[in-house]
């Protein structure tokens, strides 16, 4: 049977993002063979496709008429780079290249209705004006065509699988890589996806064309030109970011919906800067990079991107991210600038400064029994070179000056005292055997004071400060200590409770010593939230600096991305017991004793009681202990900046 050409035509696009004037030109041969039963397509003559324009908003110098900036694309045919885009700067803008390549590999689908008739990448080849893609080849159907009419064309420029109504486009970045400046000469390459659908209709002169809005390759998610800017007081080095919920490790592209959803990392991306670039305070860096998202969440608070700096200590760092975006949401194919503030707290993380492990048996060195402890099997972590339990004045008099120990090397330890442990050890509760009540207290605390606890150092931080309590009502739960108890309040296995510290005080709280030794914190740029999560046989405890930025105590629930960023610390309290027998060696795991670790701290109160800072599934607390039994030891670290 002797084929019959189709002659398709397609007038300019009006629109923001198709400036220029298009053919789209496809001569069809239905090849019918009969015994075969099957469709071929010979698409002999050109498909020239323009591809739209990825536009700047105006805060990258554009004027407010909606002035487009051309999209040039390339992606050469070799393996490493098939379906890649170059972008470069040119007078200070980001531009698209197409010039040096021949070829970009195609994600070529054809279907009728939501029947899929053929789907196969192709080499589409990059005509001579840099602007028009063109394919001329044969392809096969996998079925017979019942209706001409609802045929539809789905072409994806990106590194896709799946089907024309299900699409899994491949994430952009992988851990470690590598992202270039934005340069004149050298280009950056991302894989950005670039879709066009196409319906194919029949007009008066009986020529099928592309009907609708979709004639083009659209770019899809959003492009981010960085700018960095430092408020930590002093000039750093950015050595890389990382990405907090910004960039996806794969998306979801639904063709009929238009929408991409994102799939996220478990853990944040790094990703390296392709050179060093250093910041001096209170300045923008002169370099800037480009990363895509698919999407990015309205709230703002969902999403980060962390510096990294060259020796500087991450967990005090923290940044505010702005993307401007004017009145409407956020569009398909624009570059926004996106700014990222960081700045640095005035004290270290106060969770930073508690030892990973407790002392051992022998009082010689931190034991890490983190992975093998089991909480019913005493033999994991009781006896020689195991936990150590110290009673008060042996603990005193073997670690309360400076110390080193072999397994960290030359950082020098002490024993804190219960003003130290007060700026990590926060209890639920209002009052001892009542339930759980959000609120806001206040607080005597001392970080960084080294041995001598009654001097100031250099690093020295004495203040009343105020913290916030919230527990979520499913963290809330109650338990029975003895058959025939009372119940009382506990936090619920797997669940959190949440804190949120170092905010200004009212007023200062009194001192029995010296009337003004803790005078009130006066503002918020040291704050701090905290996450407890309770587990069967241990706490662990998540903290990160908030400092100035919006958040409130009953939003850390919902932002999990704080609690795993780049400044994140945690500690892991192993429910090691007390021991209250000689030769103080084993641990009391009798009745209320199992899901408990008390620590020794070298502070009596104004009686002269002992004071001992106490984990427990119920509450945490700084409390008296009139028994002179045996504790854990936990060091806190000594601060030199």
């Amino acid at each position: 049977m002797k084929g019959f050409p189709y002659n398709i035509g397609c007038k300019p696009k009006v629109g923001l993002r198709v400036p220029l004037t298009m053919t789209f030109t496809i001569h069809i041969h239905y090849l019918l063979i009969f015994r075969m039963r099957r469709f071929t397509i010979s698409i002999l003559s050109l498909i020239t496709l323009l591809l739209s324009a990825c536009t700047q908003k105006d805060d990258q110098g554009l004027d407010k008429q909606n002035k487009v900036q051309h999209l040039r694309i390339s992606a050469e045919v070799k393996a490493q780079d098939t379906r890649s885009i170059d972008y470069k700067l040119v007078n200070n803008r980001v531009r698209y290249s197409l010039g040096n390549k021949t070829q970009i590999s195609v994600y070529t689908c054809i279907y009728e209705g939501s029947r899929l008739l053929f789907n196969e990448r192709l080499n589409w080849t990059v005509k001579d004006d840099k602007k028009t893609l063109s394919f001329d080849g044969d392809i096969n159907f996998t079925a017979s065509v019942t209706n001409p009419n609802s045929l539809r064309i789905l072409a994806v420029i990106g590194d896709a699988t799946g089907t024309p109504t299900d699409l899994t486009l491949a994430p952009a970045y992988s851990e470690g890589q590598v992202i270039p400046l934005l340069s004149t000469t050298t280009p950056t390459t991302i894989n950005v996806p670039y879709i066009m659908e196409a319906k194919l209709a029949r007009d008066l002169g009986g020529h099928w064309i592309p009907q609708g809005e979709n004639k083009t390759f659209k770019p899809y998610g959003h492009l981010l030109r960085v700018r960095m800017i430092n408020k930590t007081g002093a000039a750093v080095t950015v050595t890389g970011v990382s990405s907090n919920r910004v960039l996806a490790d794969g998306i979801q592209f639904h063709p009929r919906l238009r929408e991409l959803k994102r799939k996220e990392y478990n853990t944040p991306l790094n990703l390296k800067l392709s050179r060093e670039v250093t910041i001096a305070n209170d300045q923008t860096a002169g370099e800037t990079f480009l990363l895509w998202v698919p999407r990015l969440d309205e709230s703002g608070t969902y999403h980060r991107l962390d510096l990294t700096l060259k020796d500087v200590e991450s967990s005090r760092l923290y940044t505010m991210m702005r993307i401007p975006k004017g009145t409407v949401d956020y569009m398909d194919g624009v570059i926004y600038k996106a700014e990222v503030t960081l700045y640095k707290t005035a004290i270290p993380n106060p969770l930073s400064l508690l030892s990973e492990d407790v002392i051992n048996k022998e009082g010689t060195d931190f034991v890490n029994l983190r992975n093998t402890f089991q909480i019913d099997n005493l033999a994991t972590y009781n006896g020689a070179g195991k936990v150590g339990y110290f009673k008060h004045a042996d603990a005193i008099n073997r670690f309360c000056v400076e110390d080193t120990y072999p397994s960290t090397g030359g950082v020098n330890w002490h024993l804190p005292d219960f003003f130290e442990w007060n700026t990590i050890l926060y209890d639920p509760r209002n009052a001892a055997g009542t339930g759980y009540t959000d609120r806001e207290e206040r607080v005597r605390v001392k970080v960084g004071v080294g041995s001598q606890a009654s001097l100031r150092g250099a690093y020295s931080y004495w203040k009343t400060i105020s913290y916030k309590v919230h527990i979520p009502n499913d963290a809330k739960d109650t338990y029975t200590p003895r058959p025939g108890d009372p119940a009382r309040p506990t936090i619920k296995t797997g669940k959190s409770f949440y804190i949120l510290s170092f905010a200004s005080a009212s007023v200062q709280l009194p001192d029995d010593k010296t009337p003004h030794r803790f005078p009130r914190e006066e503002t918020n740029i040291n704050r701090y939230a905290f996450r407890y999560t309770l587990h069967e046989d241990r706490f662990v405890i998540t903290c990160v600096p908030i400092g100035i930025q919006n958040i409130a105590v009953t939003d850390l629930p919902n932002l999990p991305a704080l609690f795993s960023s780049k400044a994140a610390v945690s500690r892991i309290i192993p429910f090691y017991g007390i021991s209250n027998a000689s030769p103080f060696t084993y641990k009391d795991n009798t009745a209320g004793n199992r899901r408990i670790i008390d620590y020794v701290t070298n502070t009596r109160d104004e009686t002269g009681e002992r004071i001992i800072a106490a984990f427990s599934a119920p509450t945490n607390k700084v409390l008296p202990y009139p028994l002179d039994i045996a504790f854990p030891v936990a060091l806190f670290k000594k601060v030199t900046e």
